[in-house]
């Protein structure tokens, strides 16, 4: 599958940065901004999409003109889904069920060919997500399968950047180190062309 990736300018730099999206659903505590400030010392360049309506979350997943291959979704999660909780009347929220986007929609909406994509929202890595961001054509999908903590969550996504940009590991690899670093890390798991890993 053949896809183009944003590829800005600092990508030809002395020191070459990494290109990465960012997607921040309701603002997320502050997650996504901490998650970019630590990022930057990575070498990273973002693209960052705040959001906070579920129709503009569908709309960026659904153009991936200008999506790098590296994505991190920041927001709250639920077994079904991504929160997004109760708006005004004029909002569409014909989308949700009960507050929250199910990975249906993701399946139908989102385009995101061979993109690598890590969700960092609770329960964002049971199957039923996994398999609506497959059928978008990504690569490979990290989330994790339980309630997963602010701190664990930045320190997933740091340690997998860590090994996957400047040790230059394979997904699975980095994937592999930063689950490994304590018992909450352990709750990302990894769904690639080989199926589903977690740690035992």
């Amino acid at each position: 599958m053949s896809s183009s990736f944003w590829t800005p300018v600092e990508t030809q730099f002395h020191i070459p940065c990494h290109p990465i999206a960012i997607i921040d659903i309701m603002g997320s505590s502050g997650e996504a901004k901490s998650i970019e400030g630590f990022l930057y010392h990575l070498d990273a360049v973002t693209r960052y999409y705040g959001v906070g309506c579920p129709g503009d979350f569908l709309s960026v997943l659904s153009d991936p003109s200008e999506m790098p291959r590296d994505l991190v979704i920041c927001g709250h999660g639920d077994e079904t889904g991504f929160v997004f909780g109760d708006f005004a009347d004029e909002i569409d929220t014909s989308m949700l069920r009960d507050g929250s986007l199910p990975s249906e929609c993701i399946a139908k909406e989102a385009r995101l060919p061979d993109r690598l994509v890590v969700n960092t929202s609770c329960d964002g890595g049971l199957e039923h997500m996994a398999q609506a961001f497959k059928t978008a054509g990504v690569q490979a999908y990290i989330g994790a399968i339980d309630a997963v903590d602010f701190a664990s969550g930045l320190l997933f996504v740091l340690i997998f950047f860590d090994n996957l940009w400047r040790k230059q590991l394979s997904i699975y690899h980095a994937w592999e180190k930063a689950a490994s670093y304590d018992k909450e890390t352990a709750l990302f798991v990894l769904y690639d062309s080989q199926g589903c890993h977690r740690l035992d």
